[in-house]
């Protein structure tokens, strides 16, 4: 049985919720003499003047004055931009959450597929180690008999000075 997606539909909620809380923040603005005048009424002059400047730079008068709204026109204006500035914070948090955990996924994925590699690895090097044990270090592709030689050294006295070599020849028959 899937699971339920939970953090999808936790994200749905904080849509849905964010709407009625934008307006309320909207006319909680309008009502509040504090938010009125420390905030939405300089985000309102600010935004204005702002917009008003580039639109008079693209029309090539780039010296114009800008005139002040009245306080009835700036506060709409201000808790309107507040509104939907909120409803993009929200919108913003919600896609870099979402971008965040596709991240997180791939990664754990890649690890997944990291570990089977290594993994691999170690089982393809622990075969060649014990074949190479057994006097078969390579059969090639052609799978057919080979000579495997294995030398070695062997000390006839105590100061190991004197070594003779001994060699020793084998043939692997093919494996099949």
């Amino acid at each position: 049985m899937p699971a339920l997606p939970l953090g999808k539909l936790a994200i749905l909620a904080v849509k849905q919720i964010a709407k009625p809380i934008s307006k309320g923040l909207k006319n909680g603005a309008k009502n509040s003499k504090t938010l009125k005048n420390y905030l939405i009424m300089p985000v309102a002059q600010g935004v204005h003047w702002l917009d008003v400047k580039v639109k008079t730079t693209l029309m090539g008068a780039s010296n114009a004055q800008v005139y002040k709204l009245n306080e009835k026109l700036a506060v709409e204006y201000g808790s309107e931009f507040i509104s939907e500035f909120f409803l993009y914070a929200c919108g913003t948090a919600i896609l870099l959450f979402e971008y965040n955990r596709s991240a997180n996924k791939r990664r754990e994925k890649g690890r997944e597929d990291t570990t089977e590699h290594r993994k691999d690895g170690e089982r393809a090097r622990e075969t060649t180690e014990r074949l190479a044990g057994v006097g078969v270090s390579d059969r090639g592709a052609g799978g057919g008999t080979q000579i495997v030689t294995k030398t070695s050294r062997k000390s006839t006295h105590s100061d190991s000075k004197s070594q003779r070599a001994t060699s020793e020849t084998t043939i692997a028959p093919p494996l099949r």
